[in-house]
């Protein structure tokens, strides 16, 4: 499935199957999901439903958009934050810029003693592997995971990335 805009992450039945996907490629340790933007915020909501549902409890970290007003500060999150293994929750990598976003963020408050990140999920990744590399570094790449990888069928009517994958 590839995400569509304004069908599937705002329809109740595409978004429960898409979180469903999201949750089987979520590692045992994770405990939390850090998000930002309104597509990864619907993913991590349902994540954290379904995941609740089956007895597996995690919180979510909100971290805000450049410029977004709204009270408090830059984060949403929890009160009480101790060390926390996390995942990055998104639609897919383009630019990677969300991604240094978070992380950016997250080592303005505690970095790696306070969180550890153990993987990012994305539907997909809309860079060339060489470009990820040189944007994002080998030791994030390494950590990323496509839910939905592109076939080779996707990537010859050109609609995603370089089709080799993380």
């Amino acid at each position: 499935m590839c995400i569509q805009y304004g069908r599937d992450l705002y329809v109740s039945a595409s978004l429960a199957e898409i979180a469903e996907k999201y949750l089987e490629h979520l590692p045992k340790e994770v405990t939390a999901l850090v998000t930002t933007g309104s597509s990864g915020h619907a993913l991590a909501s349902a994540m954290l439903v379904l995941a609740d549902q089956r007895g597996r409890g995690l919180r979510h970290f909100v971290i805000r958009k450049p410029g977004e007003e709204a009270h408090g500060g830059p984060w949403i999150y929890p009160c009480r934050v101790d060390r926390v293994t996390f995942a990055i929750v998104d639609d897919f990598i383009s630019m990677g810029d969300t991604i240094k976003r978070i992380l950016a963020e997250i080592a303005k408050y505690g970095g790696e003693e306070l969180f550890d990140l153990r993987c990012i999920l994305v539907e997909r990744i809309d860079l060339p592997r060489q470009r990820r590399v040189d944007r994002l570094g080998k030791r994030i790449m390494e950590k990323v995971i496509e839910v939905n990888p592109p076939t080779k069928t996707t990537v010859e009517r050109g609609k995603v990335g370089d089709g080799k994958g993380a």
